[in-house]
């Protein structure tokens, strides 16, 4: 048997999945590591792992009818999977057979918006998923997702929603772009609004049959509400996601209502039981104006701003592995065929493992539109399927003059130093990476276009 800890076995014999840190555990003992050394590698305390740990055994020594310790968990159960393995050696035969045959071919949709939590298009980026599974297991806790827009954020939340059903928690997804653009102007009104969204989505009371004491304030009565209706009738965990964070940020005193509040409630989760039900998961675009993102933000601001609550999980670009297995998970024959694998990397560095234009890039050569060396040689002109991703990417430049001027040299050059605010939008927008403190392009794409059309800016206006 393998020396890799079976976690799909144990979840089938237990009929439940195995949160994150059960699986860290279980892996670990299995590998004879001590509490102390997962405690300093898994930042949970020692004993709190010990109580995790002590009920795993309890319900595996249940199922075998054997007591199961730490000390001889993969002696008892490399010897009762091993007795599985070889009675249903004889189904694996047959179904090795049938393995033989080939897969049907699979036409896939326009990459267009996010991936439903079972794609077999979703490619798992690690740590992120891990991080976030991991998050919402913990009471009390409050995540915050944040990358540039089309970078997968709404599909990594999917795959934490279908976790967090997973684990028979209480999910609740909300999203601001449903708010009207009176609520997102106006604090009392957006944040009964998510009151009444979650009463919705949960299957509960409105807020109108929850006395609102306007002595109180929006804030106030808003967490009365969620205390007494979602909250305390039920010890059942709620998962609360608001995605589009970003849509309630535009106006300061808004921004500041609503995200003080989430605090609030976060911060009444550390250490009392009733609140420490709730997991808050934030998803914001990190390339939107908002009232963060203004030259001189307000300084009351600055302590609420997204990027300074609970967890903060960035998405990375894609790894150049991981780009090649979305092409095999599009059933493209360039990236099987050795002579062609070097024009998949050049695509690579070209975008930059940017994750919409893979999933693009992918889509236009299964679809028989475009070859991959078609796609290389006219990547950033008019003609190129990534040419309205680039003239997005413009528009939005035109909010950050800092990052517009830093961005000049950053194209115009072999890495370069760039400090403060500019960068920060920079990397905010997507545009740029950083390497050993110098910044460079994303991808080779974003030099060829914004050099050109930064340097007809510069010619402009000499002339």
């Amino acid at each position: 048997m393998s020396d890799t800890f079976p976690v799909n076995q144990v979840q089938h014999l237990l009929n439940r999945p195995l949160t994150h840190l059960e699986s860290t555990i279980l892996v670990a003992s299995w590998e004879g590591r001590r509490y102390s050394a997962m405690a300093k590698q898994s930042g949970y305390g020692e004993e709190y792992l010990k109580q995790i740990g002590a009920k795993l055994w309890n319900e595996l020594s249940n199922y075998f009818e054997i007591t199961i310790t730490k000390k001889n968990l993969r002696l008892i159960l490399q010897q009762k999977f091993q007795e599985q393995e070889d009675e249903a050696c004889s189904v694996e035969e047959t179904a090795l057979a049938a393995q033989t045959q080939p897969l049907p071919s699979t036409t896939h949709r326009f990459p267009s918006g996010p991936l439903p939590s079972d794609s077999s298009l979703y490619i798992h980026r690690p740590p992120a998923e891990a991080i976030a599974f991991a998050e919402i297991d913990q009471p009390g806790c409050l995540l915050c997702i944040h990358a540039p827009h089309r970078y997968g954020k709404t599909s990594l939340l999917r795959q934490l929603m279908a976790y967090a059903q997973s684990q028979q928690y209480r999910a609740c997804l909300l999203d601001l772009q449903e708010a009207d653009g009176r609520m997102l102007r106006r604090a009392d009104l957006l944040l009964p609004w998510l009151c009444h969204r979650i009463a919705e989505e949960l299957g509960l009371a409105t807020e109108d049959e929850i006395p609102w004491d306007p002595r109180l304030g929006v804030k106030v009565n808003c967490g009365r509400y969620l205390q007494r209706v979602v909250l305390e009738p039920t010890e059942t965990p709620v998962v609360l996601a608001i995605h589009a964070l970003e849509v309630g940020l535009g106006q300061a005193s808004v921004a500041q209502d609503l995200l003080s509040m989430l605090r609030l409630w976060h911060e009444q989760a550390q250490g009392t039981p009733l609140w420490e039900r709730l997991r808050l998961v934030l998803v914001y675009a990190t390339d939107s104006p908002t009232a963060f993102t203004q030259p001189t933000p307000q300084p009351l601001l600055s302590s609420v701003a997204p990027m300074n609550l609970g967890r903060s999980l960035g998405l990375p670009p894609l790894s150049l592995d991981q780009f090649v297995a979305l092409g095999h998970r599009y059933q493209i024959e360039a990236f099987h065929d050795a002579s062609q694998r070097s024009v998949a990397a050049d695509l690579y560095e070209l975008i930059g493992g940017h994750p919409y234009l893979a999933h693009l890039s992918c889509y236009a050569v299964q679809q028989g539109r475009q070859s991959l060396l078609d796609i290389v040689a006219t990547a950033a002109t008019p003609d190129s399927l990534f040419w309205p991703h680039l003239q997005e990417r413009l528009a939005r430049l035109q909010h950050y003059p800092k990052a517009r001027m830093a961005l000049r040299r950053v194209v115009t050059g072999r890495g370069v130093r760039v400090e403060g605010l500019a960068l920060h939008q920079l990397m905010s927008l997507g545009l740029v990476r950083v390497d050993d403190g110098l910044v460079y392009p994303l991808g080779d794409i974003y030099r060829q276009f914004f050099a050109a059309y930064l340097l007809e800016e510069v010619a402009a206006v000499a002339s």
